[in-house]
């Protein structure tokens, strides 16, 4: 009798635990919402640079002393999915200090991010993004599976090989 009533509860359980987690699925965020996440989350917790999307486009726009040094232009849809991720760097000026960038490769790594050197005002095509710094991995694995997400939302399709 026992067993049956911890079996019961058991069952109970991991169905209650099934019916969240479909419930939590049906209401992912929309792309206008995830973009809206991730332009505020960069203002709030970025460091060095700064995000500006919409739809199913994106911008990073790396600052030096507060102007715009370069600028990674970019459609959501030309990016892999399966690349999002955070790298651990150390960066110097004006002393050491670590920091979580963000990096994204497009699919197949063709060359479709538009880079603009704000410096040399030369513009070229880049195969990826690099550059949302955050002060901590937290920070920077939240930012990736939110843009992650969007390029799902976007069509953004993983390389084959």
């Amino acid at each position: 009798m026992r067993l049956k009533f911890t079996f019961a509860v058991a069952t109970a359980v991991v169905l209650a635990g099934c019916a969240y987690t479909r419930k939590t699925m049906a209401g992912e965020p929309s792309l206008q919402e995830t973009q809206a996440w991730m332009n505020s989350f960069v203002a709030g917790r970025g460091a060095g640079a700064t995000y500006a999307g919409g739809g199913c486009t994106g911008a990073v726009t790396w600052l030096e002393n507060g102007s715009p040094y370069y600028t990674f232009s970019f459609s959501l849809g030309d990016l892999d999915p399966n690349t999002p991720t955070s790298v651990h760097t150390v960066v110097s000026p004006p002393a050491l200090q670590n920091v979580w960038r963000v990096t994204a490769v497009t699919t197949n790594k063709l060359q479709r991010v538009a880079f603009d050197n704000h410096q040399t005002l030369q513009r070229t095509q880049d195969s990826g993004i690099e550059g949302i710094n955050f002060r901590t991995n937290e920070d920077a694995d939240r930012f990736a599976k939110a843009l992650r997400h969007a390029i799902v939302l976007c069509g953004g399709k993983p390389s084959p090989f």
